[in-house]
Parts: C-alpha cells; sequence; structure tokens
C-alpha cells in the first residue's frame, strides 16, 4: 500500500518536473547565449546605448583570438537613457570581435553597438548643463581618484580611475588627460581596460631613468605605471612613447602576497639610500587577533625595480587610509628645515622624519597611524589626493589633485564625479605647530576675466546683492577683518557659507568646523565658485573645504550679509571666470542661413538655451523647468525645401515624454505625434508634408529642479 502511494505521487510529479528541467535548461541555453560580432576599427569609438538600472550585460572584445577587454554594461537598445563609449584606437586598423553574453545569438542588442568618428554628444560638449567649467572632469562616463600624476617634457599627465560605460562606479580603467598649464586640459584615449587580469585599480606613474627595467626603446625615457591589477596584484605598465599608450610588463604581478591583495602604491626615488620606496594600502596581521588580517599602511623598498622588500607599518588604519603619499617639504620654506608627510586618502596625515624604511615621530618612536594629524581639509567631498612627480627642481612644488567626490548617481547628466582644482602643499608654522597649507596653484589666474573691487566694505546686519557681478564662474577673495562679534556670510546659487565671529565657526553645506585663524587682525578667504561646487580656502590654505553643492539656477548673483553686527571688510574683489573648455566643434553657433531653418525656444532657469545649427541639424539642451512645467524648442519652415519629416534624438532620465506639434501661424496648434516615454532613443516621423510652416517639440519633465533631456532635432528634406 505504502509503495503504491508513493509510486503514484512520483507519477503525478513526472510532468511537473520535466516542466522544472526544460524551465531551467532554457534558463541555462539563455544565460550561456552569446551574441558574437566582428568589426573593422576604422572608426575609434563605440557608442553603446546605456539606461542605469538596466540589467547588466556582459561585453568582451576580442582581439587575435585573445580576450582584450571585459566590460558589464547596463545595456538598453531601446530605451537608452546615455549614449556612453568605448575608445578603440589602440586597436585601430585590426579587427575585434564583440561578444555580448547573456543574450540570444540574433539579438538585435549587438547591432546596437554603433562604431563611429566622433563621441557621443559632440555637438554640445563641455556646455551641458551642470558640466564644471574649470574643473576636470571625464567627456561620459564615471571617474573617481587621480592616477599616475606626472609631468613630463612639458605636459601635465592626468590618469584616473574611469569607468566609460556608465555614470556608476564599475569597469574601473584608467582614462588619461593631459596639460601644458595645470588648467586646460585635454581628455585623450584611455590606456588600460579591465581584462582577464581584473580591473585596473590606483595606482602612480614615475620614470625610470636609470632604465633598470631594460624596457627602454627609443630616445623618450620610459614612463613606468605601479598599479593594482584585481585578480593578480600589483602590476606595471610602461610607456616609450611619452604616456599615450602602455604596454604590460611581462612579468607581472611584481608585488603580491598571499592572503590578501595590496593595493594603490605611490614609488619614488629616495637619494640618500639610493633605493626606490613605495607605500602600499596593506594588510597586516591583527595586533589583537594573529589569524586576522587587518588594514595597514606598509612601505616597501626596491634596489632594482624588480624585486621589493617590506620595510615598516604605521599599525591597523581604517578604509579611508588608502591611497597613501609619501613625501618631503621645507618648513617655512627654509630648504635646511625640512620634514616628511605620510598623506593618507582623507586628508589626514603624519609629520616626521623619514630614513628610507621607517616614518619617524621623534627618537625611537614610529610613526603610527593613531598620531595622525586630523588635515586642513574639511568636509566629504574629498578622497584619494595624489601628488605630481617629477615636477622640475626650477619649479619645486609639490602639487595634487583630489577626487572632489559627490554620492549622487550623476542623474540624468552622461557624466559623474569631478576633480579638485590643483593646488600646491606646503608647511607652515602655526600657533599648533608645524601643519599643512593648501592653495590653488598660481596659473588657475590665467581663467580671470572682469575684475570687481570693493573696499572697507560695511554690512551692517543687512544682505547686499552684488548686482553687476555676472557669470557664475567666480573666483573670489575678500579680507575680514576679525575681533568683531557678528555673523559673515556668502551665498551664491543656494549655497552659503558662514563664518561666525565669536564662536569661530565655519558654516558650509557639509557641516561646520572650528576656525580659529586670522593673522595681522584679518581673515583671508578664497572662494572658487563652478557650476556644482565650491572650494573655500580660509587663511592661505590653513583650512580647504571642496564643497559639492546642488544649484538653484536662474539667480548667479553673489550675496554677502551680516548678523547679530556689522561686518568689516578690508577688502572684497570678485573675479568672473572664463571656462577652460574648447567651444563646440567649429566654435560658436553661426547665425542660421536664410535658407535653412531658422528656430527659437523659451528659456530655462534663466539661461539662454543653447542652440547650434549644422547644416539642416537643429540641436538644444531642452532642460527642465522646475514642477513639470514644459521645454519647447522650435523650428521655422518658411525657407526649407520640402521636408518629408524628422529625426528626433534624445537624451535624459526626468523627461515624460514629448510631443510634436505643427501650426501655421505659430499661436494654433495641432499635436502630430506624441508619446510617454521619456527614457531616451531615436525616432523618426514622417508624413509632415504641408502640415504647416513650425513645427515644435514640446519636452515634458517630470516635477524635478535638476532634470533636462538632449535634444536633437533633424530635419528631413525631401
Amino acid at each position: 500500500m505504502t509503495g503504491r502511494f508513493y509510486s503514484s505521487i512520483a507519477l503525478r510529479l513526472i510532468p511537473a518536473i520535466i516542466l522544472l528541467a526544460v524551465c531551467i535548461l532554457t534558463e541555462t541555453r539563455a544565460t550561456a547565449a552569446v551574441a558574437k560580432r566582428t568589426i573593422e576599427v576604422n572608426q575609434p569609438y563605440l557608442h553603446l546605448p546605456v539606461r542605469s538600472g538596466a540589467e547588466k550585460k556582459k561585453l568582451e572584445l576580442y582581439h587575435q583570438n585573445r580576450l582584450a577587454a571585459v566590460f558589464d554594461v547596463e545595456l538598453d537598445a531601446d530605451h537608452p537613457q546615455h549614449w556612453m563609449y568605448l575608445d578603440l584606437s589602440m586597436w585601430k586598423g585590426s579587427s575585434l570581435e564583440l561578444r555580448l553574453h547573456g543574450v540570444p545569438e540574433d539579438s538585435p542588442m549587438i547591432a546596437a553597438l554603433k562604431p563611429s568618428d566622433k563621441v557621443p554628444g559632440h555637438r554640445h560638449l563641455y556646455r551641458e548643463h551642470g558640466r564644471p567649467q574649470f574643473h576636470f572632469t571625464a567627456r561620459r562616463g564615471w571617474l573617481n581618484d587621480p592616477n599616475g600624476l606626472i609631468y613630463y617634457r612639458g605636459k601635465y599627465h592626468l590618469y584616473f580611475q574611469y569607468n566609460p560605460c556608465g555614470i556608476g562606479w564599475g569597469n574601473m580603467s584608467w582614462g588619461h588627460a593631459v596639460s601644458d598649464d595645470l588648467v586646460h586640459w585635454r581628455e585623450l584615449s584611455p590606456c588600460m581596460y579591465p581584462n582577464e587580469q581584473g580591473a585596473c585599480f590606483t595606482g602612480a606613474a614615475f620614470v625610470d631613468r636609470q632604465n633598470m627595467l631594460g624596457l627602454k626603446t627609443g630616445a623618450e625615457d620610459v614612463l613606468v605605471m605601479f598599479y593594482l591589477r584585481t585578480l593578480v596584484g600589483l602590476s606595471y605598465a610602461y610607456s616609450n612613447d611619452a604616456g599615450r599608450t602602455l604596454t604590460q610588463y611581462e612579468h607581472n604581478p611584481v608585488l603580491t602576497h598571499a592572503g590578501a591583495r595590496i593595493d594603490s602604491p605611490k614609488p619614488f626615488w629616495h637619494e640618500p639610500t639610493r633605493r626606490w620606496v613605495a607605500p602600499t594600502f596593506d594588510h597586516i596581521a591583527d595586533p589583537k587577533n594573529p589569524d586576522k588580517r587587518v588594514h595597514s599602511i606598509v612601505v616597501y623598498s626596491s634596489s632594482d625595480l624588480k624585486t621589493w622588500q617590506r620595510e615598516s607599518d604605521v599599525g591597523p588604519v581604517g578604509i579611508l587610509a588608502e591611497c597613501p603619499d609619501l613625501f618631503e617639504l621645507p618648513v617655512d620654506g627654509d630648504p635646511n628645515n625640512r620634514k616628511w608627510l605620510m598623506v593618507f586618502g582623507d586628508g589626514s596625515y603624519l609629520l616626521g622624519d623619514f630614513d628610507g624604511k621607517t616614518l619617524w615621530l621623534g627618537p625611537n618612536r614610529a610613526g603610527m597611524f593613531k598620531d595622525r594629524i586630523g588635515g586642513n581639509r574639511f568636509g566629504g567631498n574629498f578622497y584619494a589626493p595624489q601628488t605630481y612627480s617629477n615636477i622640475p627642481r626650477s619649479d619645486g612644488r609639490r602639487i595634487q589633485i583630489g577626487w572632489m567626490r559627490h554620492y549622487g548617481d550623476g542623474g540624468p547628466a552622461p557624466f559623474n564625479q569631478q576633480m579638485t582644482v590643483p593646488y600646491e602643499l606646503t608647511l607652515r608654522t602655526t600657533d599648533e605647530g608645524v601643519r599643512l597649507f593648501t592653495f590653488p596653484v598660481k596659473e588657475l589666474q590665467r581663467l580671470r576675466q572682469k575684475k570687481h573691487s570693493f573696499k572697507n566694505l560695511v554690512l551692517r546686519e543687512e544682505t547686499k546683492v552684488l548686482q553687476d557681478v555676472e557669470g557664475g564662474l567666480f573666483d573670489i577673495e575678500a579680507e575680514i577683518e576679525v575681533g568683531q562679534t557678528g555673523q559673515f556670510g556668502l551665498s551664491i546659487r543656494g549655497a552659503t557659507i558662514t563664518y561666525d565671529m565669536s564662536t569661530r565657526l565655519l558654516w558650509a553645506p557639509d557641516g561646520k568646523t572650528t576656525f580659529s585663524g586670522g593673522k595681522e587682525g584679518l581673515i583671508r578667504l578664497r572662494v572658487l565658485v563652478d557650476r556644482a561646487s565650491l572650494e573655500v580656502f580660509l587663511d592661505d590654505g590653513r583650512l580647504y573645504a571642496p564643497l559639492m553643492v546642488s544649484p538653484r539656477y536662474g539667480d548667479d548673483h553673489i550675496r554677502l550679509f551680516a548678523r547679530r553686527g556689522s561686518v568689516r571688510l578690508k577688502s572684497l574683489v570678485v573675479h568672473e571666470l572664463k571656462s577652460i573648455w574648447p567651444e563646440p566643434p567649429g566654435g560658436s553657433p553661426p547665425p542660421l542661413p536664410a535658407s535653412k531653418a531658422q528656430a527659437s525656444s523659451i528659456y530655462s532657469f534663466g539661461y539662454e538655451p543653447e542652440l547650434a545649427f549644422d547644416g539642416s541639424f537643429q540641436t538644444r539642451w531642452c532642460s527642465s523647468r522646475p514642477y513639470g512645467k514644459p521645454d519647447w524648442v522650435q523650428v521655422d519652415l518658411e525657407k526649407v525645401v520640402p521636408i518629408r519629416g524628422v529625426r528626433l534624438h534624445w537624451e535624459g532620465a526626468y523627461a515624460k515624454g514629448y510631443r510634436l506639434m505643427a501650426s501655421e501661424d505659430g499661436k494654433t496648434w495641432q499635436v502630430i505625434h506624441e508619446t510617454s516615454d521619456g527614457r531616451g532613443g531615436v525616432e523618426e516621423i514622417k508624413g509632415l508634408s504641408g502640415q504647416g510652416r513650425f513645427l515644435r517639440v514640446d519636452c515634458r519633465q517630470r516635477a524635478t529642479e535638476h532634470g533636462f533631456s538632449l535634444w536633437e532635432v533633424e530635419i528631413l528634406e525631401e
């Protein structure tokens, strides 16, 4: 009886088991499926339709039957939010096989990856809504830590952690930019992508002048990048063409150990010991539990760059200690009085003497992380700074750049995160002892344009608007008399900085901190104002506050105020700044020719809409207006040859769709086409002949202050 019962149950379960097996097999095949496509790299860029939050697909690039690069990409060919791109220049003139995993072999998604000779959005590059105008940002994608900062043959190189495929962290590659003056940056092709050895994490660069590695092939000295390949360990990549392209060292990895990875090395030549030295973010045995490992900064040294030996560590550290830097500076400019600093990722530091192996804080007292000085940085929008190597002796400055991080997802913009401005580090004597100072490099003064000066300005519990100061990009210098009891403040675009004379508290969008400086009865304040950031320097950089802000557009006036008493400013100078970025291709938009479409549009957040015209191409930013009010772009077709339709291309995460309308008189409008899908895409609408003299694209926005969409309206002629 029991046997029959179980047999009956088994017979009933067989169909369900078969169905489950079929489902599993189908899912396995779908997951294992790979779509393949071979392309000839005759164009440098591969455009990728991306939407944040879409399912990630693994995209592999094979070159000569070997895996050359691999990425996880949030692809959405039907409703792209952004068009990202991969730079394929390193494979120019050869074939690449694209393999897209997790899609059927005949999936149209792989066909949506489009080779191009232009980067996406090239017509409006660096003029996008919210784009920083004198801080470095990647053309598209995510960036974080500055890497490989090195000066070589008149060029300042800025490599950086980079995700070319999306606006979030991931796919860690090394982006690359160069500058002649530390101000104007030109982004070059990325030099390293993730591959079968892992992602490319943080590292530094140095010049192998003695050719210790034996890699020199021409007249140029070899530039070497010392960095982490996540699946193998610390590795070298080198360049014989002044840093433009990199080749992986054949004997990688050069530094690793079992049980834990080593990260973010910063090598330099230590002349007294005639050895290379590299502080790293490493792991040591936990003093409380030897069976466990904890984070630490470990110093290694090498005589030949091939074999590294451990010298010392600074004890257990927190995760924010990664990206260490170790260098020497004169105190108060005195070359005979010098101190060594070990700077950590959060800007805190140790100050002492270094013998090539150990940083000493005093006799028989090795530097430990717990002894660090809190640093002169204020706020959470700062991390992973690095200083330049190979600065000429005739210059002698210690120049640093940090990641000016913020915690948003990038929103609708096709780029995310920015660097700080370059600044000089100095050691100066204060009432607290020798301390690190941070101040913008003098080269930034080249951006100054119109100057507004005020002397002996007194504010008596009032707000003063500087009406004649315009532009939204400023370099502000003020001298504030101390010994008063009131509060002094500065406000621009909704961001406010306040200093309380009695409590010595500085209030900023990121919190508050105590500042009791002020020499000669004055507090010196300098503020750099960009589109979505403020960098505040007090008393020549004794306190440095890099601050990301959520700007309120439409009012770029500077407001000064005093509360709880009067405040006297000995001097106030406001410099209007120009952008570091080049004009869009072809320069500023020329007047529209009479034989082509005429365009107009309403204001958005108080800005003139950005209109460009290239042949029959009409482009413009359709920036959102608060609380769902529409933006639009309107085209006058009176003098255009007969048209057959329009092609719309748009990007943006905040649109609620659009309407295409026609009118004979520009007053009464008829809806021709409408969609509620605002995630982005390309759409072609035909059959417009005879619909009317005017065409209008009406962009409906979500209820947000910060959304935008980018529209390109192409007139298709008969």
